[in-house]
């Protein structure tokens, strides 16, 4: 779909106006799920895949991470059915992380409202953002015979028998390390 910035904007408000909705559903029930892939599908087709907001959206577990308590004298019947615990903990979980994703939606209405609906879209080079360093096809190829003009080895019999293959192997192989020690590819 071909978002405009008003069609953006309505579908963003609607988005954050389900997290309300939801609260009175459990976690990853059908009106869930359902919320779930539209808001993906709309941060990514908005934002990008690369963006914060679709980043931070994938990142929401709806439940409860590490470890936590269950059951004792508080909540009996959890001790007796753990199963019970770990639902209260994973909808208390899933309460929090939909007040969260509805702070990430504000953040990104606030952004559409300030900006142009193709500003938004976040495409990041990812080979610039980590440090790697690009180097053309041509750079890296090196041909057998400047290869041996280059450490001066113009006999081209010996480089045919076994022993001169391993060595234009070995050469080859150090070149290859030392470029991409230069380049920074670990």
């Amino acid at each position: 779909m071909k978002w405009t910035k008003v069609k953006a904007i309505a579908e963003i408000k609607k988005l954050i106006e389900q997290t309300h909705v939801l609260q009175g559903f459990e976690r990853n029930s059908d009106e869930h799920i359902r919320w779930i892939a539209k808001t993906r599908r709309f941060l990514a087709e908005v934002f990008s895949e690369e963006s914060e907001y679709f980043s931070t959206f994938a990142s929401f577990t709806w439940s409860k991470r590490g470890s936590y308590m269950i059951g004792g004298p508080a909540r009996p019947n959890e001790s007796f059915n753990p199963q019970l615990g770990i639902d209260r903990v994973n909808q208390e979980a899933y309460i929090k992380e939909l007040g969260a994703a509805r702070g990430l939606l504000l953040a990104a209405k606030d952004e559409l409202e300030e900006a142009k609906i193709d500003e938004v879209y976040k495409a990041k080079n990812i080979k610039s953002e980590i440090g790697i360093k690009t180097v053309e096809q041509d750079q890296l190829s090196i041909k057998r015979d400047d290869l041996l003009k280059k450490i001066h080895l113009d006999d081209k019999e010996w480089y045919e028998k076994p022993l001169g293959i391993l060595f234009l192997t070995i050469v080859a192989g150090i070149i290859i390390i030392g470029i991409s020690v230069y380049l920074g590819w670990n």
